[in-house]
């Protein structure tokens, strides 16, 4: 991170200053500059690419439990985890399912009940007041 972030910008910089204050080396800097990237990094980079394609071509609905498993139809031996930090690093992110409300009722038959305490909200006093709502209670027979 910190021989990046030297790298993008040794111009604006004295290189030696820059090394004292980051904690690093000369030559571990230089050895940055002129390292090849590793076979994973590589990998990855391919991997990548074919996540990308895989989310967007699914609308973005695949997760990487699904992208893991369309990669391994493709031939590609990969773990789930492995895929989910790439599309962490990526900030690929499923879209979750919708879920429908199975107690929601569009159409009310009941009416609001009429006020017996005839307050305005303010108690004289307290616990002379108490107030509940249940919205449904679930039976044997079915909700109420």
């Amino acid at each position: 991170m910190r021989f990046q972030y030297l790298a993008d910008h040794e111009r604006q910089y004295v290189i030696r200053k820059a090394w004292r204050s980051l904690g690093i080396s000369r030559s571990g800097f230089y050895a940055y500059r002129t390292r090849t990237p590793s076979n994973r990094q590589l990998e990855n980079e391919l991997l990548s690419g074919k996540i990308r394609t895989l989310f967007e071509q699914h609308s973005g609905r695949y997760g990487a439990k699904r992208i893991t498993h369309c990669l391994k139809d493709e031939g590609i031996k990969i773990n789930r985890k492995r895929v989910a930090k790439l599309m962490r690093a990526m900030g690929l992110l499923a879209k979750g399912a919708r879920r429908a409300y199975k107690n929601c009722q569009r159409q009310h038959t009941h009416h609001a009940g009429p006020n017996l305490i005839q307050q305005n909200g303010i108690a004289i006093h307290r616990n002379e007041v108490w107030l509940g709502d249940i919205t449904y209670i679930p039976t044997k027979e079915g909700y109420l």
